[in-house]
């Protein structure tokens, strides 16, 4: 019946980072089940990191089972960083985005929106995991190429001394492919599946890489700088210019923000480890609402 719709109540979620060792994963489930009681939800869409990787995949089966019981509506998603940390593992981070997950989601009866849509009504959601391409950042004296392509930046005030690690260098694995030529390829393939869609329909599209700086909802600092370099691409900004697309959802992040990039609604849906966010798209009206777990249950 789902396919009826002429509108439809979105829910976009992103960065659950699901651990089943961590007590806050219980915590933020409790949240979510509450919230279904009380919301009507037509569609879901995870928008990456969805959960910690394990042996098997066992704990994104575990994650995906709990999201379809909560949710027995058409869900889509996406993989986030995180979920393609593949050191440690007997597969590469190109596996787990191109074989693996699809294999997750059928498993689940679930879309995987990499590679295919949900479609509703008028409406048609689409998605890509994005990457990154440094085009976010500005290289300087302290935020050198170097140290990207280390993925460690040092660097001291007066008072002092700095280390932030960004651990994607370490935990990915993608057999010699480069940041900028995987980032280009995912948005290429993202910009073709855009271009086969009917005019008349209207276009949500997902990442979890963000599209412009200003998407990250976190103001300049040499920090943040740095970290912008794995936050995105204008590429994926510049593809939200080229088509009639209506919202674009995305995360990594943890800060939430919504502007326009060209005629899009750009939505940061800003969930973080602890704090878990989401927001509820009425297509009818055109409403976004953003809910926040404010008290753990115990």
């Amino acid at each position: 019946m789902f396919l009826l719709l002429l509108f439809m109540r979105l829910l976009a979620l992103s960065d659950f980072h699901y651990d089943p060792i961590k007590w806050i994963t219980e915590q933020k489930f409790l949240y979510l089940e509450e919230f279904a009681k009380k919301e009507k939800v037509d569609s879901v869409i995870l928008c990456g990191d969805n959960s910690q990787m394990w042996y098997g995949q066992e704990y994104h089966h575990r994650f995906f089972s709990r999201i379809m019981k909560i949710f027995p509506c058409p869900v889509g998603f996406v993989c986030g960083n995180h979920d393609l940390w593949a050191r440690g593992f007997n597969f590469s981070s190109r596996e787990l985005l191109e074989d693996k997950f699809p294999e997750i989601a059928k498993s689940h009866d679930m879309k995987y929106l990499e590679h295919e849509d949900i479609e509703i009504g008028d409406w048609k959601i689409i998605g890509t995991y994005g990457h990154y391409d440094c085009s976010l950042t500005q290289l300087d004296k302290i935020v050198t190429q170097d140290a990207i392509q280390k993925g460690r930046l040092e660097y001291s005030d007066k008072v002092n001394e700095y280390e932030i690690v960004y651990n994607d260098v370490e935990q990915m694995k993608w057999k010699g492919e480069k940041d900028k030529e995987i980032c280009r390829k995912l948005i290429a393939r993202l910009e073709e599946r855009l271009s086969s869609i009917d005019e008349k329909k209207r276009i949500i599209t997902i990442s979890h890489t963000l599209p412009s700086k200003r998407s990250t909802g976190k103001d300049y600092s040499i920090k943040q700088n740095f970290i912008r370099a794995f936050s995105g691409s204008t590429k994926l900004g510049d593809i939200l210019k080229k088509f009639p697309v209506n919202y674009h959802f995305c995360g990594h992040s943890h800060a939430p923000f919504q502007g326009k990039i060209g005629n899009a609604m750009v939505v940061n849906v800003g969930s973080d480890y602890h704090t878990l966010r989401f927001v509820l798209l009425d297509t009818d009206s055109g409403k976004i609402t953003r809910f926040q777990q404010e008290k753990y249950y115990h």
